[in-house]
């Protein structure tokens, strides 16, 4: 359940929230060691007090709000902007009890708190590879971006994997693709993996001895824990390394 849903929205439900809710965190534990509810989920003594404070003004502003004797429309406005204040404030604090381990069935039905989902969901074979691109820079570095070809605007990672793996090589001077054979094989002696990146968009460095040779770099996006799911290599970039 989303921190937009879990408070009531309409005023009846937002009412028996924020009551039931407050009553909850100031319950102490009846056995050893003793401790409040809102100590247990984490809250901090501040936090609490202005929970309290917004129930506290809560029910003063919902009592003169149902009351149509003295309800004006600046009690009303009052009501609305009470209710948006504390669903500001209450929110990240909700996710965070959320995955507190001390959460009790209890907290999660007074709260409104749904389980955690345990179950991992699966994902799918990666069937795409990246658009990589290779720029020199000073002090024998090369950045790579990777891109995903519904989004060339900027270098983004697939959201499938977990990081991009490459692999690269040197030649003697730059070979232009042919479009016969777009990635063309290379020789096993010459390919060497030398590491992923958590980002789409990284720098590699290379030796001094490097400086003026063709840098050839493969790309693919990697599912760490199931490798067998990982995309499949990029076509070769080149670009030569600078000085």
């Amino acid at each position: 359940m989303s921190g937009t849903t879990i408070i009531p929205r309409n005023d009846e439900g937002f009412n028996g929230y924020i009551t039931s809710t407050t009553t909850a965190l100031l319950v102490s534990s009846v056995v050893p060691p003793v401790i409040s509810t809102w100590e247990r989920l984490g809250l901090t003594l501040i936090q609490k007090d202005q929970w309290v404070l917004y129930r506290d003004n809560w029910v003063i502003i919902y009592e003169k709000y149902t009351d149509k004797a003295k309800r004006t429309s600046a009690v009303t406005k009052d009501k609305n902007d009470l209710k948006a204040a504390f669903i500001v404030f209450a929110t990240p604090l909700l996710t965070g009890i959320s995955v507190r381990p001390e959460l009790t069935n209890e907290d999660r039905v007074t709260f409104n708190l749904a389980a955690a989902d345990t179950t991992p969901t699966a994902r799918p074979v990666i069937d795409v590879k990246p658009d990589v691109t290779l720029r020199a820079k000073d002090g024998m570095r090369v950045q790579v971006e990777c891109r995903l070809e519904h989004d060339q605007s900027r270098p983004s990672k697939h959201k499938d994997c977990d990081v991009v793996e490459y692999r690269h090589w040197f030649s003697e001077k730059a070979t232009p693709p042919d479009p016969a054979n777009p990635t063309p094989p290379v020789a096993a002696a010459v390919v060497k993996t030398i590491g992923e990146s958590g980002k789409a968009k990284f720098i590699i460095q290379f030796a001094e001895a490097d400086a003026g040779k063709v840098l050839n770099l493969e790309a693919r996006w990697k599912n760490s824990k199931e490798n067998q799911k990982s995309g499949p290599w990029s076509n070769p970039a080149q670009v030569m390394v600078g000085w």
